[in-house]
């Protein structure tokens, strides 16, 4: 019944997006969303029921993925639905390779809702814990028996974002942003900056919990099978060097390599470091959907499909990023990062930095003549001193336990919000 109503709403939207414009399609949309929405007030809460969110539908990664992980290995019966886009839900029952490879990456107990659906928002309104890794711009009223973790998706940010970048912002966007901020009841943080905005820039004033990223584990506590399963699935042999590239989006949301000079890179890293290398592309979430409009040969390959940023980091040797948070996860590996900056002017004028490039402790160019100078003549004593310097400063809390640290939260979350305290499934 929902999935026949889902299939007329959707039709009806399309309809209405054509023919009206696109003030009167905002107007409507939020008129819609505050009197359906509170059809799903009559619903129960499912206190052990955890729904969980990772960039607006997208496939199991981020910090989602990790929790899911080490709630299963504390609770393998937990009730755990995962919300995805309407073309990545098709794949979770398609027979065809991609499709497999797709489903299989999920744990077997994790059931999947549409995101945007109405058979989305009732898992939501009957879920005793929803994570997010993203603004929620599509959900019921919050309950008071519901718990919302927002693990957010990086940082410390680079970039300014959020209040400190209103500006900059679509006033749709800001106004889902303080609603969304509003209803969480706990925030993750990797360091004491990170925390501070918590509090600055997010509209936030409840809990933080200052126990690292959970996808920043692995970082932490290499497994040793996911190089290579990285290298067996791009194809990359044995005894190449690896260069992770990972551009943030600009505000005109192409995807672009922005002249950086593969080749030459290339040929630099061999001479400072030996070996051949290959270059592993990956777009930034916002604009990975038009990586296909590039191109890419076999020492430049497309790896903005794959959905663990942290897998790829783990089998790179070297990241190449611009203002990207990414910069702050590689560190952790002690492994060389080098920031290509070709359009700093341009790109504070669009969002500004909180960093002066200068106090981060990675080499820095706007050119790929800097670039590869800068590799040529990469330090790795001087770079270990810096980035263990900066560290420091910046109070970083990743020790490689976050995912089990959360896990742990929400479990006790869930006993407390059962109606004999303390009865869980499991106990």
């Amino acid at each position: 019944m929902i999935a026949s109503i889902d299939s007329f709403m959707e039709s009806a939207k399309k309809m209405v997006k054509r023919t009206l414009p696109e003030k009167m399609t905002i107007f409507l949309k939020r008129l819609w969303k505050g009197n359906y929405c509170f059809f799903f007030n009559i619903f129960n809460v499912k206190p052990e029921k955890i729904v969980v969110c990772s960039y607006y539908g997208d496939g199991f990664g981020c910090n989602g993925k990790y929790i899911v992980q080490a709630l299963l290995k504390k609770k393998p019966h937990c009730d755990i639905v995962w919300l995805l886009k309407s073309d990545l839900l098709k794949m979770t029952s398609g027979n065809d390779e991609s499709s497999t490879t797709f489903r299989n990456a999920f744990p077997p107990q994790v059931r999947f809702a549409e995101y945007g659906s109405l058979n989305g928002l009732m898992e939501l309104a009957t879920a005793g814990i929803w994570i997010d890794n993203c603004r929620k711009n599509f959900y019921p009223p919050k309950k008071r028996d519901q718990f919302y973790l927002q693990t957010w998706h990086g940082g410390p940010p680079v970039k300014k974002i959020e209040k400190d970048a209103q500006s900059q912002l679509p006033s749709d966007y800001l106004v889902t942003a303080r609603l969304d901020s509003s209803m969480i009841d706990l925030m993750l943080s990797n360091c004491s900056f990170t925390s501070q905005l918590c509090r600055s820039s997010f509209w936030y004033r409840g809990e933080i919990m200052e126990c690292g990223y959970p996808r920043n584990d692995i970082l932490l506590n290499p497994p040793e099978h996911i190089s290579i399963e990285i290298r067996n699935h791009f194809n990359i042999a044995p005894g190449k060097g690896i260069v992770l590239y990972a551009p943030t989006f600009r505000n005109d949301f192409k995807a672009e390599f922005h002249g950086i000079d593969f080749e030459g890179i290339m040929k630099s890293l061999n001479d400072r470091f030996g070996s051949e290398w290959v270059f592993l592309v990956k777009m930034h979430p916002n604009v990975a959907l038009k990586s296909s409009g590039l191109t890419f040969n076999r020492n430049v390959i497309d790896a903005s499909s794959h959905k663990d940023m942290q897998e790829l980091m783990l089998a790179s040797d070297v990241i190449i990023t611009d203002y990207s948070s990414v910069m702050f996860e590689f560190m952790l590996l002690r492994r060389p990062v080098f920031l290509y900056l070709p359009d700093t002017e341009n790109y504070r004028k669009e969002r500004n930095l909180y960093f002066e490039i200068t106090d981060l402790p990675f080499p820095a160019a706007e050119s790929n003549i800097e670039l590869t100078m800068n590799i040529v003549k990469f330090n790795e004593e001087m770079y270990q001193t810096a980035i263990e310097r900066f560290i420091k400063q910046a109070h970083f809390h990743e020790k490689g336990s976050a995912a089990d640290l959360v896990a742990r939260r929400i479990l006790q979350i869930i006993d407390e919000n059962l109606p004999d305290k303390g009865k869980r499934t499991d106990s």
